[in-house]
C-alpha cells in the first residue's frame, strides 16, 4: 500500500507566529477551562465549572447538562476524582447527560492534566 507524502501547506518559519496567534485567539479559552479544572480538583464540584470544560471542548453540548441536577453533576465529578482507575472515572462523569467518552477525557483533562494527559 503506497501512503501519500505529507507536505506542510506553508513555510515552517512560520509557526511560531501561527502559534503566537492563536494563542491570542484561544489562549484565554484555555486558561478558563484549566481554572475550571483546579477549581473541581479543590472540591468547588459547581455546574458552572463544568460548563467552562464541556464548553471549551464543544459549544454545542453544553445545553445538555441542563438535564442535570446540580447533585447529580458534584456526584459525578466527586466519583471522577475519587476513582482509582480511568474506566471508574470515565463512568462516573458518563452517568451525565452530556458526557460520553470525548467528554469525559476532555473534563478529565482539566480536573488532572498530570494523570490523564501526559
Amino acid at each position: 500500500m503506497k501512503y501519500p507524502t505529507f507536505q506542510l501547506q506553508y513555510d515552517p518559519a512560520k509557526i511560531p507566529k501561527l502559534a503566537e496567534k492563536y494563542m491570542e485567539i484561544s489562549g484565554a479559552d484555555d486558561r478558563r477551562m484549566e481554572d475550571a479544572g483546579k477549581r473541581i480538583t479543590h472540591g468547588d464540584f459547581s455546574r458552572s465549572n463544568l460548563e467552562i470544560i464541556c464548553g471549551w471542548k464543544s459549544h454545542r453540548r453544553v445545553r445538555l447538562l441542563d438535564k442535570n441536577t446540580n447533585v447529580e453533576i458534584e456526584k459525578a465529578l466527586k466519583g471522577a476524582i475519587g476513582a482509582t482507575n480511568v474506566k471508574d472515572a470515565v463512568g462516573s462523569l458518563e452517568t451525565l447527560a452530556g458526557v460520553g467518552v470525548k467528554m469525559a477525557s476532555a473534563i478529565l483533562t482539566a480536573i488532572d492534566p498530570e494523570r490523564y494527559c501526559p
